[in-house]
């Protein structure tokens, strides 16, 4: 007679609907659950008869590698990118059982060495998975292709994955339209875009659905758009320009984290703090002051770490063959306002 076979963290995963990591987590009682959520994988454990046991489980897996290419938690990416990192180091931590490790690549994504160290990784045969920013240029699709080629599994933090797709449960431009049209109501005048990167998937994205938006629900208002996203310098000049010279400005939307702080430096300094709608992206504590002063009106929040996360087990599930429950797919956006920046702006990020 065969002997049963072992079950398996995933027996239990999909037995209780839960996902792999907030099982492991509450058999090795390391928190972030619900105590109602770890007295079912008890219970549901003791009835399948599974028993922990992780030198079997990592001596029966081949080791997997994950290069992460993404720009390093410094400078004006420390704003967004150190709560990417933050969800990405937390999933392989905990799917460290499995051999999981993540090979660390800080790269600047809109120079050349970014496509320089795709095309390395594509070719070096030391990496079953990668994550990155998707980026508009013929140089990162022929990257990617080279990827699919090889057989290596990738995703996207800007943009999902062409191989999975992560979803965004609502568009930051969208909502970002819907505030400023509550708030302008019938009044005519200008709005300033703050555009982000002409190469960035997710600015691009934001863009278009802002501006579509604006068009179908404000078209008394029109619309100034604003590409320096890598000269901050000049951005200032021109938000405090506008400010300064069209009595008409009603209110600025910035597609990005770091021209979010950019705009909120600018209208403090040139003080119209409370005096002009403004919607930012993110949540850090350098915004939380323009917040409290009412510079900033709003700000749309994705949870980073939320996302960087999702997409690691995502990559991970499909290197390992593994389904992930639809709800790790849907990454929530919360408009942040005065009343609840405390509670977004934390150095630790929301995961």
């Amino acid at each position: 007679m065969m002997e049963k076979a072992q079950p398996t963290l995933k027996d239990i995963a999909v037995r209780l609907n839960l996902s792999i990591g907030t099982v492991q987590r509450a058999l090795n009682n390391k928190g972030g659950y619900s105590p109602e959520t770890q007295r079912r994988v008890l219970e549901e454990a003791k009835k399948m008869g599974y028993t922990v046991n992780r030198a079997a489980s990592s001596l029966s897996r081949s080791p997997i590698s994950i290069a992460v290419v993404l720009p390093a938690p410094v400078g004006n990416n420390r704003y967004f990118y150190q709560y990417v990192w933050q969800g990405i180091e937390l999933a392989c931590r905990e799917l460290a059982v499995y051999q999981v490790s993540i090979q660390k690549v800080y790269v600047n994504t809109h120079s050349d060495s970014f496509f320089e160290t795709l095309n390395r990784l594509s070719t070096g045969g030391q990496i079953q998975g990668m994550i990155t920013v998707s980026v508009r240029d013929p140089r990162f699709d022929d990257a990617i292709a080279s990827f699919r080629e090889k057989g290596i599994s990738y995703a996207f933090i800007n943009a999902g994955s062409i191989q999975q797709e992560t979803r965004f449960s609502v568009s930051a431009g969208g909502l970002a339209a819907d505030i400023l049209e509550t708030a302008l109501k019938s009044s005519a005048g200008q709005i300033m875009l703050l555009g982000g990167s002409y190469d960035n998937e997710l600015h691009h994205r934001r863009v278009l659905d802002f501006s579509q938006r604006m068009r179908e629900s404000c078209g008394h208002v029109s619309i100034l758009e604003f590409h320096e996203y890598h000269n901050l310098p000049k951005l200032r000049e021109n938000i405090i320009s506008m400010l300064t010279s069209l009595d008409s400005l009603k209110g600025i939307f910035a597609v990005s984290t770091r021209e979010t702080l950019c705009m909120c430096q600018a209208i403090s300094d040139a003080g119209f703090s409370g005096k002009i709608t403004t919607i930012g992206v993110d949540a850090f504590p350098e915004l939380l002051p323009y917040f409290q002063d009412q510079t900033l009106t709003a700000s749309i929040y994705h949870f980073p770490a939320r996302l960087a996360y999702s997409i690691f087990y995502q990559l991970f599930s499909k290197l390992m063959n593994i389904p992930v429950l639809s709800m790790t797919h849907m990454i929530p956006a919360a408009p942040v306002f005065r009343s609840s920046a405390e509670l977004f702006c934390k150095a630790d990020g929301i995961v």
